[in-house]
C-alpha cells in the first residue's frame, strides 16, 4: 500500500527531479521521508473510518452476512435463483 511513498522518501533526489520537495532520507533529509509516513498513516486512517461508516449504514438497512442454510446450498441459487456454474454440480 505504501511501498511506493516510503520509496520516495527514501529515495527521492532534487538534482534528478528539481520539481521535487527535497532529498529523500539517503541523501541526509528527513523532511520528505516523515512527510511521506505522515501521508501514509493519514491514509491508512482514512480508508478504515470510512470503511466502517459504510459498515455501519449497511447494518442499519440491512444484514451483513446471508443466513447459514443460504449459504450452504450456494448463494447462486439461493440469491439469484441460478447456477452459474452447473458443470461444477453435475448439472449440466
Amino acid at each position: 500500500m505504501g511501498w511506493g511513498g516510503i520509496c520516495t522518501g527514501l529515495f527521492c533526489q532534487s538534482s534528478i527531479n528539481d520539481i521535487g520537495q527535497g532529498d529523500g532520507l539517503f541523501f541526509g533529509e528527513t523532511h520528505l521521508f516523515l512527510a511521506q509516513l505522515t501521508s501514509i498513516g493519514i491514509t491508512i486512517v482514512v480508508a478504515v473510518v470510512g470503511t466502517l461508516i459504510c459498515y455501519a449504514i449497511t447494518r442499519l438497512f440491512g444484514r451483513i452476512r446471508v443466513d447459514e442454510k443460504d449459504e450452504r446450498s450456494g448463494l447462486d441459487i439461493s440469491q439469484h435463483g441460478e447456477s452459474a456454474y452447473p458443470s461444477f454440480n453435475g448439472l449440466d
